[in-house]
């Protein structure tokens, strides 16, 4: 079964009208670098998710935005009962 990764982030995304600049210009990466982190190329840093969550989604818990969903699951994952939290730690990236 195929991944949605970051659903959550990007139906909350949608609904404040954050676009991808802000999410790059927050953390200091390209638009090009946080299409990536969304589209599951590669992972958000623990550090980035939780600036972002701060910044722009304080009443969304970090778990819910942050968690990868699988396409035929997107409303279950949208209810908190289905995902997995995917991030990095600065330390355990891959450069």
């Amino acid at each position: 079964m195929s991944e949605r990764p970051y659903m959550n982030l990007q139906i909350e995304m949608l609904k404040k009208g954050v676009t991808q600049e802000e999410l790059a210009k927050l953390i200091k990466r390209t638009r090009l670098t946080i299409s990536n982190k969304i589209q599951g190329e590669t992972s958000f840093l623990v550090e980035e998710a939780f600036l972002i969550q701060k910044t722009f989604f304080p009443d969304k818990e970090l778990n819910y935005l942050f968690r990868r969903t699988k396409r035929t699951d997107v409303a279950k994952s949208i209810s908190g009962s289905e995902g997995v939290l995917i991030c990095e730690t600065e330390t355990n990236r891959e450069n």
